[in-house]
This record gives C-alpha cells, sequence and structure tokens, in this order.
C-alpha cells in the first residue's frame, strides 16, 4: 500500500492508496509495531513534538509511505519505508532531500531500528524528524539535548570514520563536512551552531572501536555561553548517543581531547574553558564514556580545585545529565560499581539545587519536579550512608567529590 501525503507546519493531506495484495500473493514482512511519524522545527514552541503525520503499521502488509514538507522557503523530500523485522525491531529506511542546489542537495539516509521507544531520525535546518510510539505523551519529552536511542545508521560513514581521527578541525570540514552535516544536524547558515572540531576512537570491552564527534561554539556574545555536542558512533556508523551541553554562561570554550583515565578507568573527555567577563572560574570540565553513555563526572576552576556545578538557574548549568529520573535512578549510579557512575551521581548531588519547599518563581529556575528529586535524593539515609563512605576513598576525585556533596552549598 502507498500513502502519499503533502503536509504543512500542522496539516495532513492524504490521496490515493494502491490496492492491497491479494491472497494470493506472498506474504509480506510485516511491522510489529506501531509507530508515528513527526516532523517539526524545534525552535517553534507551538509546534514542537506535535505529529504531522500518523500511521500504523501493524497490518499485515509492507508499506511505503512518501511525504514532502515544506520548512522555510525550501522543499524537503521525506521518504521512509518498513524493510523487515529484525533483533526485536522493526527496521526502517528514512531518507531526506532538501530542494537547494549544489552539495547541500545530497540525500540523507539512515536506518532505524524502532521497538517503541521515541528515535530522532534527523535533526537540524529547522526541523526534527522522529519516530515514536503512539503513547508518547508530550513536547517535554521531545528534547534534543538528551542523548538519541542507539538505533540509527548514517548512510556512507563507516568507512570515512578512520580517516577523520586526527585531522584538524578545517581539514575535517573540507573532507567530510557534508556527512559531518549530514550526522550533526548543523545548518551551514546558523551562527550559533556548534561546529565539528574533532572526532577521536577508543576502543570498548566488546573488542569494537566507537568513535566520538566532537563539536563546539565558542562564546560570541555577552550575555550568552558557549556550547558543545558530542555523537557518538560505531565502527559500523551505527549512532551510540548524542548530547549537547552548555560548557558554561559567560564561559568560553578554549579545548577538548580524548584520553583513558586510569582514575575513572574509562576514556575521559576534557573540555577545557576560562572565564569571560563576570564568568565563573571553571577551567577544566570532564566527561566520561561508560557502556556507550556519555557522564558528566568532575569540574575544577584553574587551580584544581573541585567545584559544584549550578542546577538552579539552567542557563549556569554545565555538562550533560545521566538518564536518571527519580530518586532511585540516582541512588543506583551512586552505589554502581562503575567510578564514573559514582561520581557523575556525586556531582549532580553536590550542586545547587532549587529549596522545593520554597520555589523561586522567576522564568530560569530549576523544574520544580527536578528539584524535588534531587531533594528527595538527597535527603535519603543510602545517599547520607554512601557520602560517608566515599569521604574515606582512597580514590582522590571520589573522595573530595563526596566531601563537597557532604556540605551544602552556600546559596540555594
Amino acid at each position: 500500500m502507498q500513502i502519499i501525503g503533502t503536509f504543512f507546519s500542522l496539516s495532513l493531506t492524504t490521496h490515493a492508496a494502491s490496492p492491497l495484495p491479494s491472497p494470493a500473493e506472498e506474504p509480506l514482512p510485516r511491522p510489529k509495531y506501531k509507530a508515528v511519524i513527526e516532523c517539526y522545527n524545534p525552535n517553534d514552541d507551538f509546534g514542537r513534538g506535535m505529529p504531522m503525520l500518523s500511521f500504523d503499521q501493524t497490518g499485515g502488509h509492507t508499506y511505503r509511505k512518501y511525504g514532502t514538507t515544506f520548512i522555510y522557503p525550501r522543499a524537503e523530500e521525506l521518504n521512509w519505508e518498513f524493510l523487515r523485522h529484525e533483533a526485536k525491531a522493526d527496521v526502517y529506511e528514512f531518507t531526506r532531500r532538501f530542494s537547494a542546489d549544489g552539495a547541500e542537495n545530497r540525500a540523507e539516509r539512515r536506518i532505524v531500528w524502532f521497538s517503541g521507544e521515541r528515535i530522532v531520525v534527523f535533526r537540524g535546518r529547522g526541523q526534527t524528524v522522529a519516530i515514536r510510539s503512539p503513547q508518547f505523551q508530550g513536547p517535554e519529552d521531545a528534547s534534543d539535548d538528551t542523548n538519541s536511542t542507539p538505533a540509527t545508521i548514517v548512510e556512507g560513514l563507516a568507512p570515512e570514520l578512520p580517516r577523520m581521527v586526527g585531522k584538524s578541525p578545517g581539514q575535517l570540514l573540507k573532507d567530510h563536512g557534508a556527512i559531518l552535516r549530514a550526522l550533526t544536524g548543523a545548518a551551514t547558515n546558523d551562527p550559533f551552531a556548534t561546529t565539528p572540531l574533532h572526532v577521536w576512537m577508543y576502543p570498548t570491552p566488546r573488542q569494537d572501536t566507537n568513535y566520538v564527534v566532537f563539536s563546539a561554539h565558542s562564546l560570541v556574545m555577552i550575555p550568552g555561553n558557549s556550547s558543545a555536542s558530542v555523537v557518538l558512533v560505531s565502527s559500523a556508523g551505527r549512532e551510540l548517543g548524542r548530547w549537547a551541553f552548555s560548557t558554561g554562561w559567560r564561559i568560553d570554550f578554549k579545548s577538548a581531547d580524548l584520553a583513558y583515565n586510569d582514575i575513572v578507568q574509562a576514556p575521559v573527555m576534557t573540555v577545557g574553558s576560562a572565564p569571560s567577563a563576570n564568568g565563573r572560574d571553571v577551567a577544566k570540565q570532564y566527561f566520561a564514556f561508560v557502556d556507550d553513555r556519555l557522564y558528566f563526572v568532575r569540574i575544577e576552576d584553574r587551580e584544581g580545585h573541585l567545584i559544584r556545578n549550578d542546577y538552579l538557574s539552567p542557563n549556569f548549568e554545565l555538562g550533560c545529565r545521566p538518564p536518571a529520573k527519580s530518586a532511585r535512578d540516582w541512588t543506583a549510579l551512586l552505589e554502581s560499581d562503575q567510578l564514573a557512575l559514582r561520581l557523575a551521581a556525586l556531582t549532580y548531588l553536590s550542586g545547587v539545587h532549587m529549596d522545593s519547599d520554597n520555589p523561586r518563581m522567576e522564568i530560569f529556575s530549576e523544574n520544580i519536579h527536578e528539584a524535588k528529586v534531587a531533594q528527595e535524593f538527597i535527603a535519603a539515609e543510602t545517599t547520607r550512608k554512601r557520602i560517608a563512605e566515599y569521604q574515606h576513598s582512597p580514590i582522590p576525585w571520589l573522595a573530595e567529590a563526596a566531601e563537597l556533596a557532604s556540605t551544602p552549598p552556600e546559596h540555594q
């Protein structure tokens, strides 16, 4: 069955469909999961997360869908097709192409393994395309700043990855600019978009190789912030996760490198930064890769002293957060066998949080639900026991983080 639709910002028109296969035809593979395709402008709060096209993929036939959406003045062709059911997931191929002339018109393709969770397929160029379950509840869960589901493959990326490692930013963009933009979703005409600066590699416990595509954006205005993004991919070109985060309010990005850290026992990315006018003294920010996830584990000033993160005011918050939604999730991180996860929990625990009993009413304040979760985590008996235990750890980073978490911030 073929459905052809044209959809604009919030509308859909469907046209004639081809007849269903006759009973005599050989049965075709069928999807297992119901799915919704959504396309929206992530910078438009009104339309964010609202699906423009919905289809039921649980029938007994293979579907090929086609749609055309208009984002800004140029048209884009978006195609998707169910291929097969494999490894407990429905496998789709997505293709999009803009009508602009030149290199920007190259087709972007993704292979997606869908098993009910929300997966961002394409991002950038003023639009996000995702596939999700009909049970998805709202745009607050659609943040592009969280790590993506490990379920997409960028066409043609795998053979280029080894050739990207070690190149300068200028050479990266010259030799691999088109495919890096396809991977990161960076718009060439967006002055605030992060720019790919480094591609690193590290071996995994699975005897495989992961590649880290690091992008950053320096401070260009005051008040304002610098920022960074990370895309983690396997040697097969399969996206394992992506994270976007601030590297500091009134703080400028300076450098980044990746090396195995003997303390953390994991590959650690170190982001160098420096304060600008009235900015905090933040010199180094440490991120660890564990089990294909990125954990924010430590912040230092220029003297190498451990300092707190600030969750009270979102514009001051540094780094990314683990996928913890409850006090129980944070406790699991705090008690993990992996040092990086314990450090990530202590980084959150020692940070400045809003008092949920006396919430601030300013626009730029911590979410009250998150503040309540932090308060519950801080007050838990298990938390206090672990902090006391870790204060006596022979591992300097762990002992310092526990000591900082044992002392309440000066302001809330």
